[in-house]
């Protein structure tokens, strides 16, 4: 059995931080994730006119993994440009922090694009948003337009093809309708100056985005990175792969039959794959901390979430579904807005039609008349 396992069995012989660490940085390529993931790239690469990509989904649904695997997937696809340019920084991986008191850190955000840049401005400064000098950003007197301007100047030398932007929902919180469409706005105008196409990486609390403006809806494109379903068979059968892929990968003695707790792992998952694979680890971590041979349902219903939780989770996801959905009702309330009555349909095919004539209707021809 342990030649079937899908992890080096020498890991066994490892301590529990490192097994906990393999199973923490496994990723399973879903066909969900897969999809999307060669969607993403499509898109990116050739935007054809786009300057915003809105990736929006369930919270857990595995949008940061599909982050991460886009940017490594950019940065692989450009290494022959990178050997030859150095400088060049093929793609800028942010995220959007939780703004305090209502309003949004602009001069925050640029600082973070512009360490992910490498920019001089960071170096000399010796400003690094991860270390324990991230106070030294309080110094820095340069004002926002100042810093704007930096960064549409980095991007002209780095030469990136996307900013992936992560936590992006953060952006709408804010005060007022009129602010939020400030906001994606001022996203819109950086995708523009520093020719440059964004990608806002959310939940979806990014849908009131997509109508803010006709503008924007005609430069942007939207990507639904959805759960898997209950309700579909081919959902529940692709869900039931994964769950035993996280089996065979768990570095423990015997290989769990998770498989036999499908309904308690959907229902608890809500059939968004991240939120599994988080639960899997804080599992895996109760198992290993009981030096048990494998993980048992013990332990899942020790580090699984409390119904409210899910009840909640599941309700938000719900409501985010229904807002994708193209009711009847509202393509007939468009098509009385754009005058596309019955009349007007009659008038279209006639036009389209041509010099074409209803059947057994002679084509109109001069007749010839005597000689």
């Amino acid at each position: 059995m342990q030649k079937e396992r899908e992890f080096p069995i020498s890991l066994l012989e490892k301590s529990m931080k490192e097994r906990l660490a393999y199973f923490e940085n496994t990723t399973i390529a879903h066909p969900k994730l897969e999809e999307l993931n060669k969607e993403l790239m499509r898109r990116i690469i050739e935007p054809c006119g786009a300057q915003i990509i809105l990736v929006y989904g369930p919270s857990g649904v595995g949008k940061s993994t599909l982050c991460k695997l886009v940017n490594r997937r950019i940065i692989d696809a450009s290494r022959e440009l990178m050997q030859q340019d150095p400088g060049h920084i093929p793609a800028v991986s942010t995220e959007i922090i939780v703004p305090s008191f209502g309003k949004f850190d602009w001069k925050d955000y640029f600082h973070r694009c512009l360490h992910a840049l490498r920019d001089p401005i960071c170096e000399r400064r010796n400003i690094d948003l991860f270390e324990q000098d991230y106070p030294l950003l309080v110094k820095d007197r340069r004002s926002e337009s100042e810093l704007r301007r930096t960064l549409e100047n980095s991007c002209k030398y780095r030469n990136p093809k996307a900013f992936l932007i992560d936590e992006a929902q953060h952006l709408s919180m804010i005060a007022s309708g009129r602010k939020l469409g400030d906001q994606i706005n001022y996203i819109k105008s950086l995708a523009s100056t520093t020719n440059v196409v964004h990608v806002l990486f959310g939940t979806y609390e990014l849908l009131p985005f997509r109508n803010l403006s006709g503008q924007l809806s005609r430069r942007s494109i939207d990507i639904h990175f959805p759960r898997y379903k209950a309700d579909s068979k081919k959902d529940l059968e692709e869900f039931i792969k994964v769950i035993y892929t996280f089996q065979k990968k768990m570095p423990l003695l015997e290989e769990p039959d998770l498989t036999e707790h499908v309904e308690y792992l959907y229902e608890r998952s809500i059939g968004c794959v991240g939120t599994l694979k988080l639960w899997l680890n804080k599992a895996l971590q109760a198992a290993l901390e009981d030096n048990a041979k494998k993980l048992t349902l013990r332990h899942l219903e020790k580090c699984g979430l409390s119904v409210n939780q899910c009840e909640k989770m599941a309700g938000d996801s719900i409501e985010g579904e229904i807002k994708l959905e193209e009711r009847e009702e509202w393509r007939n309330r468009l098509v009385a807005m754009l005058g596309l009555g019955n009349a007007s349909i009659v008038q279209m095919k006639k036009i389209r039609g041509g010099h074409k004539n209803e059947t057994g209707v002679r084509s109109p021809v001069r007749d010839a008349i005597g000689k």
